[in-house]
């Protein structure tokens, strides 16, 4: 598997950046084309909505870089981070959708797949008082930039009567953790929100509207954005198949083989603190004559701030890291692992209470007792030195309440 070093682009021209991939920060997935890794997009942007801090949440998107097929029949995927912040993700699922060429396909919330044309004619479109329909006729890279409380009006003529009507922009926003805007038909008094992106990517919103031919569109803007493209699309019923492919390999780069962690939701989450990252390979299924693919990506995790809360070496340091409170228990994989002599080992919990960490050899000879003290609902950072312990593999448990579970760090002098 090649490693995360290479210059990182995105294909939509946004947010370039040169990368020497000892990764840091909060979390963007990336395509492999066999050549260099592509930064695609931010993921789990939903975790940091009012309410769903510190719990599981589901994201569903469709890649905007598309993966190359490999020599070996895999798509390869990345996981990394570019911020200051901590992942902790329990699920990720590659899902394959092939369809008609003269289609497109998108996702919602739920992960429920939906496919489109383009019947509508793009007609008109204002940004306040500025004409910019040339400026969105095409995914061309010339944008409209929109600033917070601006109005997008636009019109589309020779529409379907009686159809499902969503719009569609390529567009993305420096307020990737925020809702952007809203979406409506003109004189409707239903809004539909929506979400734009760190770097470009299709996003798709239901437009209600009544029967007329011609369908007028108002787009109000919360946080300033750049939009490159807008049309109006009809959801179809053509046949189209939809795959999830086996996941072959999981490897993170400090703690290797990650890939139970991911396969099931089971509370049991892969960590990514910054400078780490996870690479993903999946089986390729065979693709039809005549079919076009699209990718969904499907994580289920979140991620929090980090805060720079350093534990001094010379022993024990147990530090409340994030202000939002947890939803669930968690037992993060320490890390660095292996290690020599000092590691972190990151743990949650959603209520005040009882917690005991407890440290045992390969054989449930219990070593030592890191932690047991009564804690805050919260996320806490222990940092562990091991000078005095022997290399090997050793185990961590965690119980708290009703909660209990149990880890394998390595020590390695």
């Amino acid at each position: 598997i090649p490693r995360l070093t290479c210059t990182v682009t995105n294909e939509s021209g946004q947010q370039t950046k040169s990368v020497n991939l000892n990764l840091g920060g909060c979390p963007f997935v990336y395509t492999w084309n066999d050549t260099v890794w592509t930064e695609d997009n931010n993921i789990l942007p939903q975790s940091q909505d009012e309410g769903r801090q510190g719990s599981l949440t589901d994201d569903y998107y469709c890649l905007y870089t598309k993966p190359s097929l490999t020599a070996d029949e895999t798509y390869r995927l990345a996981i990394g981070e570019f911020e200051q912040e901590q992942s902790f993700i329990d699920l990720t699922k590659l899902i394959i959708v092939d369809h008609p060429l003269e289609t497109d396909i998108t996702v919602d919330d739920s992960g429920r797949v939906y496919q489109f044309a383009k019947p509508a004619f793009f007609a008109s479109a204002q940004m306040d008082t500025l004409d910019v329909l040339k400026m969105l006729f095409a995914p061309d890279s010339v944008t409209v930039e929109a600033e917070a409380n601006s109005k997008l009006e636009m019109s589309f003529q020779g529409t379907s009567q009686g159809t499902d009507k969503w719009l569609v922009l390529a567009a993305h926003t420096q307020a990737k953790d925020l809702k952007s805007g809203s979406v409506r038909a003109k004189n409707s008094e239903a809004f539909t929100d929506f979400r734009l992106r760190a770097n470009q990517s299709f996003v798709w919103v239901p437009v209600h509207q009544d029967s007329l031919s011609t369908v007028m569109v108002d787009v109000l803007w919360k946080e300033s954005s750049t939009i490159d493209y807008a049309e109006l699309s009809q959801k179809l019923e053509l046949p189209f198949t939809v795959t999830v492919p086996e996941l072959l390999s999981a490897v993170h780069s400090e703690e290797g083989d990650v890939m139970q962690k991911l396969l099931v939701e089971d509370g049991d989450v892969m960590t990514l603190s910054p400078n780490q990252w996870v690479t993903l390979d999946f089986r390729a299924p065979r693709l039809a004559e005549g079919m076009e693919r699209s990718f969904i990506f499907a994580s289920k995790g979140y991620y929090q701030l980090y805060q720079n809360n350093k534990a001094n070496t010379s022993g024990v340091n147990d530090k409340n890291i994030v202000s939002e409170k947890p939803k669930d228990y968690a037992l993060m994989q320490n890390s660095p692992n292996p290690f020599n002599p000092s590691t972190v080992i990151q743990y949650q919990l959603p209520k005040d209470g009882q917690v005991k960490i407890t440290l045992f050899d390969i054989l449930g000879r219990e070593v030592m007792v890191l932690v047991d003290d009564y804690k805050t609902a919260g996320s806490y950072s222990y940092q562990f030195n091991a000078d005095r312990l022997s290399s090997g593999v050793y185990i961590y448990r965690m119980d708290s309440g009703n909660f209990h579970t149990s880890k394998k760090l390595t020590l390695l002098k």
